[in-house]
């Protein structure tokens, strides 16, 4: 966040979704978290960056995420 001036959602979002999210996501098939410690540490990544975004922090995560078209990372790591 500290790196962009804009604080235009949809920019932010191209942002985290093609800079973040492909590092969350790499590798998860091989290493597939068991442990819920470790899934939601996986997940607080995105839960910091959706609190991070002005107009959506008094916002529950759940309907963040939704708002912004992103999907939950714990239905990205297979179980």
């Amino acid at each position: 966040m500290r790196t962009f001036v804009t604080r235009d959602i949809a920019t932010l979002k191209s942002a985290f979704v093609t800079y973040v999210r492909p590092l969350l996501e790499h590798n998860s098939v091989v290493w597939s978290p068991q442990y819920i410690s470790n899934i939601r540490a996986l997940e607080k990544v995105q839960r910091r960056f959706t609190k991070r975004i002005p107009t959506l922090q008094q916002i529950p995560y759940s309907r963040r995420i939704e708002h912004l078209g992103l999907q939950s990372l714990e239905c990205c790591v297979v179980l």
